[in-house]
């Protein structure tokens, strides 16, 4: 840590990491929808984007994280490339300083280049959320673009859902701002979801003690340091950590609260295709972690005999290999009968 570009580069991934890391942790738990994690990609997308213009503020972290004041391209000559007479060109080349060339040539690359990969994962979940985006806002949408959703989706999905979904969507916009509805969803996402910023430390004193109440847990800011006198609330802050990252994976979205609003209430003979188009959402998968595992065994399957496979080929053989343990499960001479016949 006696470079500053080295100071810098900690800062800048420290704070990338820690919030990829959260996010993903996030993404990851098993009761998470397509719709949260376009908006999670979404927000870490714009964080990102935010740290573009704060180079100067990196750098003077960097300089007394490192204890180092100049850039190491500042202690070597710079050198000058002799030019012909006949060259042509005559402009003088220009020069950056030594914290805009790593300002340029480092910094802004890794943020353009992780914006880019964010836009990237985000558009994966942009046919889904176009599908099923309305559920979540389908108590402020006027009727005739609720009916108009409706209608796509049935185009979509017409084995499976009747042309009777917008009139339920309608009666459905209109219970959901009933106080049977509103307390349901409210008593649900208070006691089974609850805020991370309000997550209490301790429980309630009673009315007659003087001790003042405790203080609402929250988590710090990146920029925030964070000192502790001794080792007992460096416990109790490891312990409201794990308290308010366990709380995390409990939160509900709002058309699991609907789907079980639904259900809890027996209310499926009124509203049949809103509960079976929650139901087809709810059973789409957000993870990629098949297609990493595709990823990896690539270089097995398309290796220097195999040069000249094709694509739909490759994509199948990639799809048995990943998934050999259900492949192994199914009874081949069967599936040779069926071929045959």
């Amino acid at each position: 840590m006696d470079r500053l570009e080295t100071g810098i580069l900690t800062l800048v991934w420290h704070r990338i990491l820690k919030r990829f890391n959260s996010n993903s942790q996030l993404l990851q738990s098993a009761d998470q929808d397509i719709n949260s994690a376009a908006a999670i990609y979404e927000s870490l997308e714009e964080y990102v984007k935010n740290m573009r213009p704060k180079f100067e503020q990196f750098e003077a972290e960097g300089k007394l994280l490192s204890g180092c004041e100049h850039y190491e391209d500042e202690m070597k000559r710079n050198r000058q490339r002799n030019r012909r007479y006949d060259e042509p060109g005559s402009a003088p080349e220009v020069e950056l300083t030594p914290a805009d060339k790593f300002r340029t040539a480092t910094f802004l690359v890794i943020i353009d280049n992780l914006v880019a990969e964010l836009k990237k994962r985000k558009e994966a979940y942009a046919t889904v959320t176009s599908r099923f985006g309305f559920l979540r806002t389908m108590k402020e949408l006027p009727d005739d673009k609720l009916t108009l959703s409706a209608n796509q989706l049935c185009k979509i999905y017409p084995g499976d859902l009747e042309p009777s979904l917008s009139d339920e969507l309608l009666q459905f916009s209109a219970f959901l701002k009933t106080e049977l509805a509103e307390r349901y969803l409210d008593s649900s996402s208070s006691v089974e979801a609850p805020v991370l910023s309000e997550i209490p430390s301790s429980p309630a004193p009673s009315e007659d003690s003087s001790a003042p109440s405790s203080p609402v847990a929250t988590t710090p800011s990146d920029d925030e340091d964070m000192s502790f006198n001794n080792d007992n609330e460096l416990h109790e802050h490891d312990q409201t950590m794990e308290f308010e990252n366990n709380d995390a994976m409990k939160l509900e979205s709002p058309e699991v609260r609907m789907y079980k609003l639904i259900l809890e209430n027996k209310l499926e003979t009124v509203f049949s295709n809103i509960e079976v188009a929650l139901r087809i959402y709810l059973s789409l998968m957000i993870s990629n972690c098949s297609g990493e595992r595709s990823f990896s065994i690539l270089r097995y399957i398309k290796n220097s005999y195999r040069s000249t496979m094709g694509q739909r080929r490759l994509n199948d053989l990639i799809l048995l290999s990943a998934e050999q343990d259900i492949l192994r499960e199914l009874d081949i001479n069967s599936l040779i009968n069926d071929l045959r016949s």
